[in-house]
């Protein structure tokens, strides 16, 4: 006895066909690995610790290296603090300066490494975010430079320093500064690396590694603070790496005769 065959009908096979491709873009994309709202675990480690009052030290000159938005940031949380901040060097007590890298490695797209400047990508993110989403994601990044930050608030975030800004587009921000956007469209069809042959529970895995200098100067002094952010996983979010470097940069500043603290040590 022979057996029939059912027959599907062509429109449902290309159906079908556009549904698995959908699925395969959504399962493999880089990006939307990048949108990801897992939690990554990350490990920081900090070295040095800077004293400040705002009764002693005050004016402050603050800058973060390459980021008006993230400069604006710091400025408003020390004069929360109580500090009175100066916009030029030019009579400040304390200059303290922050600025850091971020480098990537692993993975299908970021297998050669990749370093970006931090203040630099955050000014890029802000900046895709506010062409790709409108007027509401503008102001939320202009308004950060003045909400104010109490110790409460501080002290309860995870992401104090970049609470409020629009940070979710980060990869894609670092895509464009390198010209990747090509390994990531590569990526989807295959990974440029080939076949994997040893070590392949971590193939796929990228490092993320955020390294955060603070230098405070009064005088001929100056004191360093380090920190190094890092974390290994197939979920990319660097901005979440970032903003843990940047967090733990400020619990190292200890303000000492502030009704508001910045930061406080743990």
């Amino acid at each position: 006895m022979k057996t029939k065959m059912m027959s599907i009908p062509r429109n449902l096979l290309v159906l079908a066909t556009m549904w698995l491709c959908a699925g395969a873009f959504l399962l493999f994309s880089p990006s939307a690995k990048a949108q990801d709202k897992q939690q990554l675990t990350i490990e920081t480690t900090a070295n040095g610790s800077v004293e400040l009052a705002p009764s002693l030290d005050s004016p402050v000159f603050v800058e973060f290296e390459r980021s008006p938005v993230l400069t604006a940031r710091m400025a408003a949380m020390l004069k929360e603090a109580g500090f009175q901040t100066v916009a030029s060097k030019d009579g400040a007590s304390v200059t303290i300066t922050i600025g850091g890298d971020l480098a990537l490695l692993g993975g299908p797209v970021f297998y050669k490494g990749a370093k970006v400047r931090i203040g630099e990508v955050a000014e890029r993110t802000i900046a895709a975010v506010k062409a790709g989403e409108g007027a509401e994601v503008t102001n939320a990044a202009q308004n950060v430079v003045t909400v104010a930050l109490n110790a409460a608030a501080y002290a309860g975030t995870a992401s104090a320093v970049m609470r409020g800004l629009q940070m979710s587009r980060m990869v894609d921000a670092i895509g464009d500064q390198l010209g990747l956007k090509a390994s990531f469209n590569t990526a989807l069809t295959g990974d440029p690396r080939g076949w994997c042959l040893s070590r392949c529970d971590d193939w796929k895995k990228v490092s993320q590694t955020a390294y955060v200098v603070i230098k405070v100067t009064a005088g001929e002094k100056t004191q360093t603070i380090r920190v190094k952010s890092s974390a290994f996983s197939e979920t990319l979010a660097p901005e979440q790496v970032v903003s843990a470097a940047l967090d733990a940069a400020m619990r190292q500043l200890v303000i000492k005769d502030s009704a508001v603290a910045v930061n406080t040590t743990r």
